[in-house]
């Protein structure tokens, strides 16, 4: 085996990757997935943030704000979902 580093991973790798952790997810009892979404009328997403609690700490896998949102505390917002 061998250790590859790369700066630009396919998205097919990264899915691998996530299928893999969804199902470990499924066999931890102390592991619960979460997910918040900031969403517009329209029912578009304009922010949100993924990740898991396991054994009482919080794991943030991603947070994204549409660029044109940024700079207004959506993303505060979001990490005050997460904590509460």
């Amino acid at each position: 085996m061998e250790i590859e580093y790369t700066s630009n991973p396919k998205h097919e790798a990264i899915n691998y990757l996530i299928n893999q952790l969804s199902q470990s997810v499924e066999r931890i009892p102390f592991l619960r997935p979460f997910s918040f979404f900031i969403k517009s009328k329209d029912k578009q997403i304009k922010a949100g943030v993924n990740g898991f609690l396991v054994y009482g700490a919080i794991y943030t896998d991603q947070l994204w704000v549409s660029p044109q949102y940024r700079k207004q505390g959506l993303g505060h917002d979001l990490g005050h979902m997460v904590c509460v």
